[in-house]
This record gives structure tokens, C-alpha cells and sequence, in this order.
């Protein structure tokens, strides 16, 4: 089973994981802001959230069994736990960058225009400024 969870986090999927942070990281870096790839990267972001989510919900009963095991320690234990608290860390980034994701795609269109989902986005933007600069 952990050799099929490795396979699974380490296979093809790995780079689709690569190119599409990859993608997120040269967008929201450029100063330039386009509608399509702003809902490129919600919904991109959104695809991998849910894929590092199964992997880490597939993989814990595995890696918590690993952990409390007794005998010798297995390489391929010890990489798919690594592997598992990657991907951990891999989900809270991505999570982390929602609302410069959002931000990008509400800056992309003209104030008070762009579908209703935009208009949501917009305000939520806003309420979470508010509360951001309150604290401050």
C-alpha cells in the first residue's frame, strides 16, 4: 500500500503539481491582470487543493500506522510520511495564497463589473481588509 501512495504522490501528478505552482507563482507576480487566468488560477488552485486533500486523507491511516509500528523502520515508510508532510505543507500554502488568488481575479476586472461570483469575491476581499487593518 505505501509503495502505491508514493506512486501516486511521485508519479505524473508530481509534475502537474510543479507546473501548475509554477503558473500560480509568475502570475500573481506579474503587475499585468487578466480575467482567464485569474479563473485559470481558482480553479487550478482549487483542482489541487482537492487532490493534496485525498492524498493526505488516503495516505494517513497508512503513515499514522507506520508511525506506531514496531520492528525495523521501512525506507518506503520513511519516504511517504516525508512525502505526506510535504503535501501538508504543499495544501496550507496553497490555502495561504486564496485571497491573493482572489484578489487578482476581482483587480481584473472594472469596479462593480464582472460576473456575480466576482462581485462576491470583491466583497470578501473587502470584509477581510477591514478585519486585517482593525487588528493592525
Amino acid at each position: 500500500m505505501a509503495k502505491d501512495l508514493i506512486t501516486l504522490a511521485g508519479g505524473p501528478s508530481i509534475f502537474g503539481v510543479a507546473a501548475l505552482l509554477g503558473f500560480l507563482a509568475s502570475t500573481l507576480a506579474k503587475t499585468e491582470r487578466d480575467p482567464r487566468k485569474g479563473w485559470y488560477l481558482l480553479g487550478g488552485g482549487l483542482l489541487l487543493t482537492g487532490w493534496l486533500v485525498m492524498f493526505i486523507v488516503i495516505a494517513a491511516p497508512t503513515v499514522v500506522a507506520s508511525w506506531t509500528a514496531t520492528g525495523v523502520v521501512s525506507p518506503t515508510f520513511v519516504l511517504l510520511s516525508a512525502t505526506w508532510l510535504v503535501t501538508i505543507v504543499l495544501t496550507i500554502v496553497l490555502v495561504s495564497h486564496t485571497r491573493a488568488v482572489l484578489v487578482y481575479l476581482t483587480d481584473s476586472y472594472p469596479p462593480g463589473a464582472g460576473p456575480r461570483s466576482v462581485k462576491l469575491f470583491r466583497s470578501l476581499v473587502t470584509k477581510s481588509s477591514h478585519v486585517v487593518s482593525a487588528r493592525s
